[in-house]
C-alpha cells in the first residue's frame, strides 16, 4: 500500500477516535467481559467484579458498542472505580484423590490505558495479567491477594492463586496502601502519593485524581497547582494576576509584599480560594501607589488543614525623567520585545536609546525588532540576562528620559 494513503488512513483513524471519545457512568456489578476504547473514560458507582465464571447475572460491558470478550482497557483509555475492583480468577476442579492438574487455566487482563480504584484491588485465583509501559494503576486502599481455599461437593475446588504474566505499567499508590500480592509492585516503577512526592505526579494522574477522588488522602496531598503568578507595572502601580490549575481543600491565597531593603512580609490581601476546583480559575490584584525600588510580591495558598506554599515575584518600580515625548515603555517585566511608544517628534529629533545593566554598568548594545518604526520603537531583549537596567534615551546627546525596566525570561 502506497505510504502516503497508509498515513492518511492512521490520521483518520486517530481523528475518528478523538472525535468519539466518550466519558461513561455505570453501576457496579458482575462483568464476564469489559472494555473500554481508546480515549473513554468510564467512570464505576460502586465495586466492579470481573468474573468470566458468573454464568448467572454476569453482564458484558463495551464503552463504544463493540463485543468484549476479556477485560481490557485499551490504549488511552480510563477506568475509575469509585470503589473496590474484584477479579475473580478461574477455579480447577480436582477430584477428591486425583493429582492436581499442572496447566491451571487463567483469567485474562489486559490493560494499556489507565486505571484509578479508590478502595482495594482484589484478586482471587488464578489471573493473566498483563500491563503496558504506558499504562497507570492507581489504588488508593489496599490490594489484596485472598488465601487458597478448598470446597466442593464431590471433590477439592483448588484455586491456583498464583498470577502470571507481566505488569509493565507504573503504579501510584495512597500513603498507606498495604500490598498483599507480590505480583503487583509495578514493573514501571512505584510511586506513593504523598506531600513530599506531589511534584513526582504526571498532570494526568493528578488530574484523575482531583476529578474523581479528591477527598481522598492522596487528593489531599496533591496541592493548588498554579498555571503562573505574573506582576505588571502600570505607571506607580503593580497589576497582581495568578491563574490555578486544580485546587484541592484550598481555604485562601495571601497576597504579601515586601522590599530589598526590609525582608519582612507584609499582608495586602486576602482573597478566598474555590476549595475544590479541576478547572482553571483566574485572581487578580491592583497593588496601587507602590513607593519607588524593588519589591517582592509573595502569593500564599493555604489549604483547610493549614498547610501552605508559595509563590514569589521580584518587581522594579522606578521613577523616571520625562520630557513629554515618551508616552509609554512597556511590558515590565519584559521577556522578548520592550515596546516605547513616542509622541510629538519634530524633523531634526535624533533619537538615541541605551541600556544599561545597573549591576556591572555595561553598556548593553540595542538590537531593534523590523517591525520598529519611528513613533513606536520595539527592542528585542530575547539574549539579555535577567536583571535590572536603565534605559535612556538621548536627543543629540541629551538625555530625555531614564527608566529602570526589568528583563525577566
Amino acid at each position: 500500500m502506497n505510504p502516503k494513503k497508509i498515513l492518511f488512513l492512521a490520521i483518520i483513524n486517530f481523528l475518528i477516535i478523538e472525535s468519539y471519545a466518550t466519558t461513561q457512568t455505570i453501576h457496579g456489578r458482575h462483568y464476564k467481559n469489559f472494555y473500554v476504547a481508546p480515549g473513554d473514560i468510564v467512570v464505576v458507582s460502586g465495586d466492579l467484579y470481573f468474573d468470566s465464571d458468573y454464568s448467572h447475572n454476569g453482564q458484558n460491558y463495551s464503552s463504544n458498542g463493540s463485543s468484549p470478550h476479556s477485560f481490557l482497557i485499551d490504549n488511552g483509555g480510563t477506568l475509575v472505580v469509585q470503589g473496590s475492583l474484584y477479579v475473580d480468577g478461574l477455579v480447577t476442579m480436582i477430584s477428591q484423590h486425583g493429582k492436581p492438574n499442572a496447566n491451571h487455566p487463567s483469567l485474562p487482563v489486559n490493560v494499556r490505558g489507565n486505571i484509578l480504584i479508590q478502595r482495594d484491588l482484589k484478586t482471587n485465583g488464578a489471573i493473566n495479567f498483563h500491563s503496558t509501559p504506558q499504562s497507570n494503576l492507581i489504588v488508593l486502599g489496599n490490594i489484596i491477594k485472598t488465601q487458597e481455599v478448598y470446597g466442593g461437593r464431590h471433590g477439592n475446588a483448588a484455586i491456583h492463586n498464583d498470577i502470571i504474566g507481566t505488569d509493565r505499567s507504573h503504579h501510584y499508590l495512597g500513603e498507606h496502601t498495604q500490598i498483599q500480592s507480590s505480583f503487583f509492585h509495578g514493573g514501571g516503577g512505584q510511586t506513593r502519593i504523598t506531600p513530599d512526592t506531589k511534584d513526582q505526579i504526571p498532570p494526568i494522574i493528578k488530574n484523575l485524581i482531583t476529578t474523581y477522588a479528591p477527598n481522598s488522602q492522596a487528593g489531599v496531598a496533591l496541592p493548588v497547582k498554579l498555571v503562573y503568578f505574573k506582576a505588571e507595572v502600570v505607571e506607580n502601580s503593580v497589576h497582581l494576576k495568578w491563574e490555578t490549575a486544580t485546587e484541592i481543600n484550598s481555604k485562601l491565597f495571601i497576597l504579601q509584599r515586601s522590599s530589598t531593603e526590609n525582608e519582612k512580609f507584609k499582608n495586602i490581601e486576602k482573597f478566598k480560594a474555590a476549595g475544590n476546583s479541576n478547572t482553571t480559575i483566574k485572581y487578580e490584584f491592583e497593588d496601587k501607589n507602590v513607593s519607588y525600588g524593588n519589591h517582592i510580591y509573595r502569593l500564599i495558598e493555604r489549604d483547610i488543614d493549614g498547610k501552605e506554599q508559595n509563590w514569589t515575584q521580584l518587581i522594579h518600580i522606578s521613577s523616571h525623567k520625562n520630557d513629554g515625548r515618551i508616552l509609554n515603555v512597556y511590558p515590565i517585566p519584559c521577556k522578548s520585545v520592550l515596546n516605547i511608544e513616542l509622541n510629538n517628534l519634530e524633523e531634526n529629533d535624533q533619537l538615541d536609546i541605551e541600556l544599561i545593566h545597573t549591576g556591572t554598568g555595561q553598556k548593553i548594545p540595542v538590537v531593534h525588532e523590523q517591525e520598529s518604526e519611528r513613533y513606536h520603537q520595539q527592542l528585542n531583549v530575547r539574549e539579555m540576562e535577567n536583571g535590572i537596567y536603565v534605559l535612556i534615551v538621548n536627543d543629540n546627546g541629551k538625555s530625555i528620559f531614564k527608566k529602570e525596566i526589568v528583563i525577566q525570561h
